[in-house]
Parts: C-alpha cells; structure tokens; sequence
C-alpha cells in the first residue's frame, strides 16, 4: 500500500503566483526529500489552497501526477 504526504500551504499566495508556481516550488524545495511526493498519495490543505480556484487545483493535482505523484487527492476545501 502507497504511503501518503500531507502538504499543508499556509498563508495566502500574493497576487500573480499561480498553482505552477506552487507546485514547481514544492518540487523543488530543499525541505521537501527529493522524492518525497513520487509514488504517494499527496493530499494538499491550508489557506492557500482554500484560496485556489478549481482551475488551480486542478493545474496543481495534474503537475504533481506529471511529477511522479501516485494520487494527487484534489485539495480539501
């Protein structure tokens, strides 16, 4: 069974950060292990993601897969 990685984003993204930002800097993050989101369940939370639109969640869930993420869940609400 796959394990899972909580990714809780805290704050609010200012104006022009889109959801490819936010997952290419989760991808590229020294705190993160490389590795970290491959061939788990990622599961996204926190006020930024509440901030999202469906679109961004959406752009976000499908650059994790992309990445290596075996089942990016859509971000909770």
């Amino acid at each position: 069974m796959a394990g899972s990685v909580l990714v809780e984003l805290t704050g609010k993204p200012q104006n022009g950060v889109t959801s490819k930002d936010i997952a290419l800097a989760l991808l590229t993050m020294p705190v993160i292990p490389k590795g970290a989101c491959v061939d788990r369940i990622d599961d996204f939370a926190g006020p930024a993601i509440t901030a999202m639109s469906t679109d961004e969640h959406t752009t976000l869930t499908n650059m994790i897969a992309e990445f290596g993420g075996l089942m990016p869940l859509r971000p909770r609400r």
